[in-house]
């Protein structure tokens, strides 16, 4: 069964209370397509930043079954890499075994204008999905002049970092088929569930029943 998958944090709308003990707050929620109940909490995502590190996009991710960390998920390993070049993240379940690898290859390379991700999940098809659409990075570039100067004057004025707004959809085609098995977008209407009410939070579709949900949910707390 097709459903989507979101990251719930305590920051968003109708959390309530934070957590006063040292639980993992995080949550990966999911609701299967076309409904607006049961929603399903799959897992608890801690990024193991170095200390002093910050937010480290090649730190590792523990997935918990559980916000106690007493039972594992699944965890999202990367690999070295040098700057620029493709990163690669192994996917393991909670007794080791391999789940999946996700490769993630920068824009402008091998002729490709788009950055690209490829998910090669054990015993299924491989996946490949392509950051935007070719048609959004021209305008993405012929708009740079106005939009990359704004955000440096607000990211100044407002003393935080505002985000470029970069084509962001990446839809995942497995097996030569036109068929989408992964859907990386912001929300719609037609998609919103009793909690997720925000047109501009980010789902992940998984519209294939073979996904193993533990990949999905490694693929999710890397995309965000």
């Amino acid at each position: 069964m097709s459903r989507f998958l979101w990251l719930r944090t305590p920051d968003m709308p109708g959390w309530g209370n934070r957590p006063k003990d040292e639980s993992v707050s995080a949550q990966i929620r999911a609701l299967p397509e076309g409904r607006r109940w049961p929603i399903e909490t799959l897992a608890h995502p801690e990024r193991r930043s170095q200390p002093g590190a910050g937010g480290d996009p090649l730190a590792p991710i523990t997935l918990w079954a559980d916000p106690y960390r007493e039972r594992v998920y699944a965890h999202l390993v990367p690999q070295a890499a040098d700057k620029g070049s493709p990163v690669t993240y192994h996917v393991t379940g909670a007794a080791g075994e391999h789940l999946a690898t996700i490769t993630y290859e920068p824009a402008l390379r091998g002729g490709r204008l788009r950055p690209r991700w490829t998910v090669r999940q054990t015993g299924a098809p491989e996946a490949v999905g392509l950051k935007g659409r070719m048609v959004w990075w021209w305008l993405w570039w012929l708009l740079a002049p106005v939009h990359i100067p704004l955000a440096i004057a607000l990211s100044f004025t407002l003393e935080e970092d505002i985000a470029l707004p970069f084509p962001r959809r990446i839809r995942w085609r497995a097996g030569g088929t036109g068929k989408a098995v992964l859907d990386w977008r912001r929300v719609g209407r037609k998609n919103e569930s009793v909690e997720h009410d925000s047109r501009f939070s980010p789902w992940l579709h998984v519209a294939a029943d073979w996904w193993d949900p533990r990949v999905a949910a490694a693929l999710l707390a890397l995309l965000s």
